[in-house]
């Protein structure tokens, strides 16, 4: 099972859904995107029992090849891997695609957003 796989399957039982998941645990505040230390303390809150530098770097840099953020320790994370962002693309691209269009589409017709991604929530 790839990291991708096991941060969805946790989200998938916690919320039912990905994004309902990525919404609530997340992405509270809408952003889009979600920090090294958000995500740690997603993970410990949860009780997850990772190795959450693995699992952050399997996520992220499947994305971003090259650079893997870390140093000769990996205990110690070199400063550029804290200042990376998780998207949910880095989790489902469908899901992210097909949020996407759902976003496009509100703003659009309703002129904003934000009322309906806090509906994601409910």
């Amino acid at each position: 099972m790839s990291a991708a796989e096991f941060v969805r399957n946790f989200l998938l039982r916690k919320h039912g859904s990905i994004l309902r998941g990525w919404r609530v645990d997340f992405d509270p505040n809408g952003v889009g995107q979600v920090g090294f230390t958000d995500f740690c303390r997603v993970c410990a809150e949860a009780g997850l029992q990772i190795d959450v530098v693995d699992m952050w770097r399997s996520c992220v840099h499947a994305r971003k090849r090259g650079n893997d953020g870390v140093g000769k320790d990996k205990d110690r994370l070199c400063p550029k891997f804290r200042e990376e962002r998780m998207l949910l693309a880095d989790l489902d691209e469908n899901v992210a695609a097909a949020f996407r269009l759902f976003m496009d589409k509100v703003i659009s017709d309703m002129k904003g957003g934000i009322k309906a991604y806090a509906e994601l929530t409910k």
